[in-house]
């Protein structure tokens, strides 16, 4: 608290986790006719290019899309969770007193090498689904301001 002034944040992170990007291995498999991210523009198409995305195959007769280390991700991040910037009003205002104004922003940075939405995500509280991105909506950005009042 500054004189009148109140400034919160929050700040989230995670290091060393490592996580399945399902999503990516789907639209990267170069195995179907579905389609395919813009990465398997690069993928291998003649003798002595170097690329880490192997060549397509239709129905990938030799196991290019398999599971592999290929879609093991650095899941690490740091996140600006939250941020609000308050002021409270230092006179009454009718019955009131204490009364602040405010604007909170959430989800306002992350700072990550996840290829993925979003490296914060839950699909189940199963272990053994645990670490696994099947590509739900990442959490959303809000912009909130608001008024509180006291008695």
């Amino acid at each position: 608290l500054y004189e009148r002034w109140r400034l919160s944040i929050f700040i989230q992170g995670i290091y060393g986790n490592e996580v399945f990007n399902y999503l990516r291995s789907q639209n990267e498999n170069l195995s179907g006719i579905q389609n395919q991210s813009l990465a398997v523009m690069n993928r291998w198409q003649y003798e002595g290019q170097e690329t880490n995305i192997p060549r397509s195959l239709w129905q990938d007769p030799i196991g290019n899309s398999a599971f592999s280390s290929r879609w093991i991700e650095d899941g690490s991040y740091i996140r600006l969770k939250s941020l609000t910037l308050g002021y409270k009003i230092p006179d009454r205002i009718l019955i009131f007193r204490d009364a602040e104004v405010f604007l909170t922003g959430t989800n306002l940075l992350t700072l990550t090498g996840y290829l993925g939405y979003d490296p914060e995500f839950a699909i189940s509280y199963q272990t053994t689904e645990q670490g696994i991105d099947y590509g739900i909506s990442p959490y959303s950005r809000t912009f909130m301001i608001g008024i509180k009042l006291g008695l």
